[in-house]
């Protein structure tokens, strides 16, 4: 999660499209944390070529939206990250916490 800030709120999007142009394989999400104690999910990315499980269906769990390969969530509650983190890897079959 990127800490609360301007310059996190500016680099969020396009350090996510990095990593899904450098690895198009792999699953991202990056989070910002606002100061309210939410966070803002500016990446939520699937595998490009994935046949199930997208992005939007993760987003749309929780009060956001989007596309099959990317979506975003503008207020995630402290309370919904865990469960998000918990959506997104077994969407993507993943383990982020190991």
């Amino acid at each position: 999660m990127l800490p609360e800030g301007a310059a996190s709120s500016r680099i969020g999007g396009p350090f996510g499209s990095a990593h899904v142009d450098k690895e198009p394989e792999q699953s991202f999400a990056v989070l910002t944390a606002l100061d309210d104690g939410k966070a803002t999910v500016s990446q939520c990315s699937a595998p490009r070529g994935r046949v199930s499980g997208s992005a939007a269906h993760i987003a749309t769990q929780f009060p956001g939206g989007g596309r099959a390969a990317a979506a975003g969530i503008d207020a995630l509650a402290e309370v919904d990250v865990a469960p998000f983190m918990d959506v997104f890897e077994t969407t993507f079959a993943l383990s982020l916490r190991d």
